[in-house]
């Protein structure tokens, strides 16, 4: 299958040695007769390995995707829907459903209207940025038998989104997720998968405690019990599962008392509105109608992007422009615009909700820039040459009242401490790989820059300009910083 295909579907195929984990939580006796569902067949793998460990299942599998219904080996029992189990409602109550869902954005479907209806038929609110997955576990939840249960193939990301928190109200209040299987946040278990996995099991009935577990060679072993009465659907669950260690400082405040964090401009479609500077050349574009912009994380590689360091970019004909179309009365303006219209720009998701379509979302310019993703550290970077950013950072804006800290917020954030304080509100992704939305950082607590003295202030001052000569991440500079800012967080 074509990647472009499965990604459009949300297709990552289970591995068998998951599969048969999943399987291994069932709890169910070999020789018991009992009906299941497979809500996402795709291959057949979980089937496969349910029908291994009990032999006289019977299972309902539902597949859109025709090529993989086609392909499917006929067995008795098994019975294959050609349709979508979202929107496939019968009197059948499942004794199982076991599944790994697609894992793609619910708007993508076609028809709204579906979504609303389902929502209306579950009783449930749906988070628009919600991934097709939880709705998947909601559907399976309503048509559980009163013992019945469900096994779930989900990212771990749940646990830590603001879509989940939906969810993991209805878990927390009818204590319904029995356990937990972790995976090793530095391995993705899924080919062309970003995320890690984890294996949830949902039953009717309640439950006093979650059971968080660990693979052991395919052998399931708990390994820390968590109380539904010691958590909050609002917390962040992976954090607690994981016990990951905590630290405790004193004089902090959220970071959006001093700064709102944002993300960058989204064009909807770069390969129209990105442009080098001999693309703007050859196409005679004004200065009015381009900006300046980063585009991608790899040109920047030193801390402070100063007007030198932009220019490098431009000299290697970078993408460093971003088209805007302002000056709609210069005839070459005007002439890429119609070139738009040609290629259909106007009528992508975000070009088509624009009016006119050419208009950026906006343009302002924030003085630090800071990284989406990662593998062990936040990447912030000075925006000394007041240049835009596209969603390849987060923009930093700091509240005017406060703006005399910028430079020593910025020097706050290239420290080790500010790793620390964001670590618990990481989104966790496969092999290694950590994501900040922006209220992840608005959310987190730092040090209150308000507690820092006339003396230290002047001495983090005297350091920031230090670090703009030598333009580099200097682990001396760091390290003083550092040593500034304990004084008052311990």
């Amino acid at each position: 299958m074509i990647k472009t295909r499965k990604k459009e579907l949300g297709q990552f195929f289970t591995p068998a040695r998951i599969a048969r984990i999943a399987v291994s939580m069932v709890s169910k006796q070999q020789s018991d007769k009992f009906l299941a569902a497979d809500p996402g067949y795709g291959e057949g793998a979980l089937s496969l390995a349910l029908i291994e460990k009990f032999p006289n299942v019977r299972i309902e599998g539902y597949e859109i995707d025709g090529n993989l219904v086609q392909r499917h080996k006929i067995n008795d029992n098994i019975k294959i829907h050609h349709e979508d189990y979202l929107f496939k409602f019968n009197n059948n109550n499942y004794d199982l459903v076991i599944c790994n869902p697609p894992y793609n954005r619910f708007q993508n479907y076609e028809n709204i209207n579906q979504i609303k209806n389902l929502e209306n038929k579950l009783n449930i609110h749906i988070n628009k940025l919600s991934s097709s997955y939880v709705l998947f576990i909601y559907k399976a939840i309503h048509e559980l038998k009163q013992d019945g249960e469900a096994i779930f193939i989900v990212p771990i990301e749940f646990f830590n989104t603001k879509y989940g928190i939906d969810l993991k109200r209805q878990l927390h209040r009818e204590r319904t997720l029995h356990s937990v299987v972790l995976f090793d946040t530095n391995s993705s278990h899924f080919d062309e998968a970003i995320t890690t996995t984890c294996i949830l099991k949902i039953t009717k009935s309640a439950n006093n405690f979650i059971r968080v577990c660990k693979d052991r060679d395919e052998l399931i072993e708990i390994t820390k019990l968590v109380n539904y009465s010691e958590i909050t659907p609002e917390q962040k669950w992976f954090h607690i599962f994981t016990q990951e260690e905590s630290f405790e400082f004193k004089n902090t405040a959220p970071l959006y008392k001093y700064a709102k964090v944002t993300r960058g401009i989204a064009t909807g479609a770069n390969h129209y509105f990105i442009l080098t500077p001999s693309q703007v050349k050859d196409l005679k574009l004004p200065h009015a109608s381009v900006k300046e912009c980063i585009v991608r994380s790899s040109d920047v590689i030193s801390p402070i992007l100063d007007v030198q360091s932009f220019d490098l970019l431009k000299n290697s004909d970078r993408q460093v422009y971003i088209f805007t179309g302002s000056e709609i009365d210069d005839s070459a303006t005007k002439k890429y615009i119609d070139y738009g219209l040609q290629l259909g720009v106007h009528l992508t998701f975000l070009n088509s909700r624009r009016t006119p379509w050419y208009k950026l979302e906006k343009s302002t310019v924030y003085p630090i820039l800071l990284s989406v993703f990662d593998r062990s550290t936040i990447k912030a970077i000075y925006n000394k040459a007041s240049v835009l950013n596209l969603t390849t950072f987060h923009g930093l804006h700091v509240n005017p009242l406060y703006h005399k800290y910028t430079k020593i917020i910025y020097l706050f954030f290239i420290t080790n401490i500010a790793n620390q304080m964001f670590k618990a509100s990481k989104r966790i992704y496969g092999n290694g790989l950590l994501k900040l939305e922006p209220n992840d950082y608005n959310n987190t607590f730092l040090l209150d820059f308000e507690m820092i003295g006339t003396k230290d202030y002047n001495k983090l001052g005297h350091l920031f300009y230090e670090l703009e000569v030598d333009n580099s991440f200097s682990s001396s500079i760091i390290k003083e910083s550092e040593l500034i800012f304990l004084q008052y967080l311990t």
